[in-house]
């Protein structure tokens, strides 16, 4: 980021978070700069006041180094999202392919029990209370 001095603009190097919380600051400080201040075109570091400096910090870093570095932090959180976005899109396949897997299995031993079960019923004994227990509408 590019700080102003008295004795020019100082290029220092921090972090995301402080830059944030000094760019705040500054920009609180430019807000307090009176119309009269803003029409007198010279802009010395070292004649003008601290909330014009505080104008020029955050013109300089905003389209120079804030900008960049919000860009750059947003793609990082698009890539997050998006990789999240196909791993929960993969574990909702993959537990779909489980659950009709466990489906088919559970089918299968279901209906081998029945092909091993149904010849042992007494058919006969079975289709006389099948009919007994309709109702009188369905057998008539």
């Amino acid at each position: 980021w590019v700080v102003p001095q008295d004795y020019g603009l100082k290029r220092e190097i921090t972090n995301f978070w402080d830059l944030g919380n000094e760019f705040a600051r500054r920009a609180q400080r430019a807000s307090l700069a009176t119309i009269e201040e803003l029409k007198n075109e010279s802009y010395v570091l070292n004649d003008i006041s601290i909330e014009k400096r505080g104008i020029i910090f955050v013109f300089d870093n905003t389209i120079n180094r804030l900008i960049p570095y919000t860009e750059k932090l947003l793609d990082l959180y698009e890539d997050e999202v998006i990789s999240i976005a196909e791993l929960t899109s993969m574990l909702v396949s993959v537990n779909a392919v489980v659950n009709s897997l466990l489906v088919l299995f559970i089918s299968a031993i279901v209906l081998r029990a029945l092909w091993s079960t149904i010849p042992r019923f007494q058919p006969h004994l079975v289709l006389c209370q099948l009919s007994l227990n309709l109702p009188r509408v369905l057998v008539g």
